[in-house]
C-alpha cells in the first residue's frame, strides 16, 4: 500500500484501485492531479497475474483464436469472475475498515473499478461516492443492490469510446445497472482508448469536491 497526505487525519478517504496486471504504484500517479486535500490509500490487488509481472482482482480466461488469445465471454467465465471478484471485495472491505476513515470514496481503473463496486454492493455504507474508470460492474444480483438503488449515490463513470479491452457487453450491462443504482455523472472521451485521459481527471477532482466537501 502507498499512501500521501497521511498528516491530514481527519480528511476524507480516497482508496486507489488498480487494473489488471499492474500494482498500487500505478494510480499512485495520479495524486498529483487530484485534491490535495484528501488522504490517499493506493492498495494492491491480492492475487499475482499468473507468469506475468502484477495483480489482479480477478482471473480472467482467455480463448486461443486466428489473431491470438480472446477473452472468455461465456456464462461460465461470467460466473467465475463475479465469485472471483466478490471474494476480493470483502477482503477489500477489511483493508479499508483497518484504514479508521470516516469518510471514504473510491477511485477504481478497470479491474479496480469492478472491485469497488462489488465492495459498495456489499456493503452499501462503506462509500460516500465511487469514479469508475474505463471499468465495470459485475452482473448478477449483490446484497445490497436494493439498497444502492434507495439511495442513489453519487458515481463517476468515465471511458474512452474506442476502449478495445472491455468487451461491449459489459458496458451495456453498466450503463443501465448504474443509472438504476446511483445518481450517474458520465464522460465518453471520443478516440480515447483503454487509459486514464486528462479530461477525466479533472473532472474527477471536481467531483470529489462536490461529494467530500
Amino acid at each position: 500500500m502507498l499512501t500521501a497526505n497521511d498528516h491530514l487525519t481527519d480528511a476524507p478517504l480516497v482508496v486507489l484501485l488498480h487494473g489488471y496486471g499492474a500494482d498500487e504504484r500505478d494510480l499512485a500517479g495520479l495524486v498529483p492531479y487530484l485534491p490535495g486535500h484528501y488522504r490517499y490509500a493506493s492498495l494492491r490487488a491480492p492475487e499475482p497475474v499468473p507468469g506475468l509481472p502484477g495483480h489482479q482482482w480477478f482471473s480472467l480466461r482467455w480463448l486461443p483464436g486466428p489473431a491470438g488469445p480472446t477473452l472468455d465471454t461465456s456464462a461460465e467465465a461470467e460466473a467465475a469472475l463475479n465469485r472471483e471478484v466478490t471474494t476480493a471485495a470483502r477482503d477489500l472491505l477489511d483493508r479499508i475498515a483497518a484504514l479508521g476513515a470516516e469518510q471514504v470514496a473510491f477511485i477504481g481503473f478497470s479491474q479496480g473499478a469492478v472491485a469497488g463496486m462489488q465492495a459498495w454492493r456489499l456493503d452499501p455504507d462503506r462509500f460516500v461516492c465511487g469514479v469508475v474508470l474505463s471499468g465495470f460492474v459485475a452482473s448478477g444480483e449483490v446484497a445490497g443492490d436494493a439498497v444502492l438503488a434507495e439511495r442513489r449515490p453519487p458515481v463517476f463513470w468515465g471511458r474512452g469510446d474506442a476502449d478495445s479491452v472491455i468487451p461491449q457487453a459489459a458496458i451495456e450491462f453498466a450503463g443501465p445497472w448504474l443509472d438504476a443504482h446511483t445518481t450517474l455523472e458520465r464522460l465518453v472521451i471520443p478516440g480515447a482508448g483503454h487509459e486514464i485521459t486528462f479530461p477525466e481527471l479533472n473532472s474527477v477532482a471536481h467531483f470529489l469536491d462536490a461529494q467530500l466537501r
